[in-house]
């Protein structure tokens, strides 16, 4: 299986892994997000026997437990310490289920969905303490439709957050390449937000996730101004601050996580294969001698681990870290973009 070639791997090679960890491993997140993300199989009984599997695990019941009534897990996006009923915030709910395989489809994400539209049309006020500054509407706004495009990219609630976002990023780029002033004046006139050194700018996760969400309408010649930009920046994607062009170790837990999820991020957009190339072939080339990643037994800090049952065996560990990292390397392949088409009015 393993080749000390440099070079990038092959789609092949990263089918043939996915099939081999199929073989070795019986726990049912990882299973089936081998199938749905890796390989691509098609929606047969077999993987929706692997999907009812899924539901029926560890991980889902207790989002399934911690979710309230109206489909919220608590404060949306900062924790609550005084709240011992859930370690989740609304945000960190669906970034876990989305790591555990869930989809717009299932109750919990409907749940979830539903409250989220609330927010959006202004019918449920955000939990969090709000901020006394002009950019916590906007912030609110920005924060709920980027979590909701995770889950249901083409849900008409985001159409209008989604156009201000993409003017700000089209009038920011204007020239060709990353022009703050031009940012800040775009912000005066579409929200109202001052945002000069703040978080509120395109760079970070949030904007940059509600913009790959619907990558496909943005022109390419944007996003590759948009991605080339990030790429190049010494604090890559804001709230993440990890450069991409500086290669992590493995053993560097959180760097690893960040410099990972930004990689997430910047994969939903199309073009991001004309920069990530070196990335890839670091990623294919970091694994362990038995063809598995292991990106530290810290993992559990991230949203993302553990997807199996249990990590008291370490190559249990493995076999997650190969899972997401297997699932990011398939996005650099044609096809890469399954999504059922949308379209704004």
């Amino acid at each position: 299986m393993r080749s000390e070639a440099k070079r990038l791997p092959r789609l092949e090679d990263v089918e043939e892994l996915a099939s081999l960890m199929l073989e070795r491993t019986d726990e049912p997140v990882v299973r089936y997000r081998l199938l749905r993300d890796v390989l691509r199989s098609p929606q047969t009984s077999v993987l929706r026997q692997e999907r009812d599997k899924v539901l029926q695990s560890r991980h889902i019941l207790e989002l399934v437990s911690t979710q309230r009534k109206d489909g919220n897990w608590g404060r949306f996006h900062s924790r609550d310490g005084t709240d011992k009923r859930t370690a989740y915030t609304t945000e960190t709910a669906v970034e876990r289920g989305l790591a555990l395989g869930l989809d717009a489809e299932c109750t919990v994400f409907r749940r979830a969905i539903s409250y989220m539209i609330s927010v959006l049309e202004g019918i449920v006020v955000w939990p969090d303490p709000p901020e006394k500054n002009d950019r916590w509407p906007v912030g609110v706004q920005l924060i709920t439709a980027a979590t909701l495009a995770q889950v249901d990219p083409g849900n008409r609630s985001v159409d209008k957050v989604w156009k201000v976002w993409f003017e700000i990023a089209r009038r920011a780029f204007a020239s060709g390449s990353y022009d703050a002033h031009a940012e800040i004046l775009a912000h005066r006139e579409l929200t109202g937000a001052s945002v000069k050194d703040s978080y509120l700018t395109i760079h970070n996760r949030y904007s940059l996730s509600l913009l790959a969400a619907r990558s496909r309408q943005i022109p390419m010649e944007l996003q590759r101004a948009i991605v080339k930009w990030i790429w190049r920046r010494e604090k890559g994607v804001g709230y993440l601050h990890v450069a991409l062009h500086d290669l992590p170790e493995c053993s560097s837990s959180s760097r690893m996580e960040r410099w990972m999820r930004s990689l997430e991020i910047l994969s939903g957009f199309e073009c991001w294969t004309q920069f990530s190339g070196e990335a890839v072939e670091w990623l294919w080339k970091s694994r362990e001698k038995n063809d598995l990643w292991d990106f530290g037994s810290k993992g559990r800090c991230s949203t993302h681990y553990p997807l199996s049952e249990s990590w008291r065996k370490k190559e249990n560990r493995q076999i997650d870290c190969s899972t997401r990292a297997l699932s990011l390397l398939r996005r650099f392949y044609p096809n890469s973009f399954p999504r059922t088409a949308f379209f704004m009015s």
